[in-house]
């Protein structure tokens, strides 16, 4: 009787899991659609989407071969897309918290922000991942939780910066890409000639063990030219190596993106390198067909 049990097990339980990640994809494609709507309100208010990230402070390593402008040693270091959506995403509490004066030096890193950053937003995670909701390291002199490593909260998504490399430089960020969500950019519906149920907005991403990944306060874009799933392939030293990263998730098989019409769909990490390339790119002029 035991042994039987014991095969019965042995045959439901690869049953129960899938019907697991079922659900548990299911909740990541709603967390993705949330977003979606939170970039769709934002745009109705402000009649553009928010800047993918905005990393430029007073004398920054880089900053004039970046692209950053002449004179512009008043701005501050922080803030990607992730905070200017979650007042969309019924998280004005969290929003409410932070400094964004530039005359006070503002950062992610300095003062309440730091604090605020350690927040988790639901939204922002993959049921799937199974280090959850943690604090991964940024900064290397503060920490929000009891370890060293421990400061800002996690996110498992990225905005999709460029088709080719989301940096100037294999560092800092590029000011000058082919997508929607990058450095400064200040991207409208009007200049998504291509269309956007055609075109990316933000895709899922996984770390490359504990407390390393991306934060949601910034810092969280990348590109498309590793295609999908590569650091489930080969695992990255760290979420910012331009050359081992790219978007994925622990769904099997692919990943999820929210549209720049905020639908969502599970692209297959087997699509054509050039059908993603053409789905990242905001005005290529490229013809696109069914990608899922």
């Amino acid at each position: 009787m035991i042994a039987i049990i014991g095969v019965l097990v042995a045959l439901l339980l690869p049953a129960v899991q899938a019907a697991r990640e079922a659900a548990r994809r299911t909740t990541c494609a709603n967390n993705a659609r949330q977003i979606g709507i939170a970039f769709q309100n934002y745009h109705a208010a402000l009649r553009r989407f928010p800047t993918g990230i905005e990393m430029w402070g007073a004398g920054s390593r880089g900053r004039a071969s970046c692209g950053a402008p002449e004179g512009d040693s008043d701005r501050y270091y922080g803030w990607g897309w992730g905070v200017y959506v979650i007042p969309y995403m019924e998280a004005s509490n969290v929003y409410s918290r932070f400094d964004f004066q530039k005359r006070s030096g503002a950062s992610y890193a300095e003062g309440p922000n730091f604090a605020a950053g350690a927040e988790f937003i639901p939204a922002y995670a993959c049921p799937s991942d199974p280090l959850g909701q943690e604090l991964v390291f940024c900064c290397s002199t503060l920490q929000n939780g009891s370890a060293p490593d421990e400061d800002l909260a996690k996110t498992n998504w990225a905005g999709v910066a460029d088709s080719l490399d989301w940096s100037c430089d294999g560092t800092w960020p590029s000011a000058s890409a082919n997508g929607v969500l990058y450095q400064r950019s200040k991207t409208a519906v009007k200049d998504i000639v291509d269309g956007t149920s055609h075109t990316l907005l933000v895709g899922e991403t996984i770390g490359s063990g504990p407390n390393n990944a991306f934060f949601w306060v910034t810092w969280n874009v990348l590109h498309t030219a590793n295609g999908i799933n590569l650091p489930l392939r080969e695992p990255p030293l760290h979420p910012w190596v331009v050359s081992q990263n790219g978007f994925a998730s622990l769904h099997p098989s692919g990943c999820h993106f929210t549209l720049a019409d905020s639908s969502v769909q599970f692209i297959n990490e087997s699509i054509d390198q050039r059908v993603l390339a053409a789905l990242t790119t905001r005005d290529g002029g490229e013809v696109i067909g069914d990608v899922r």
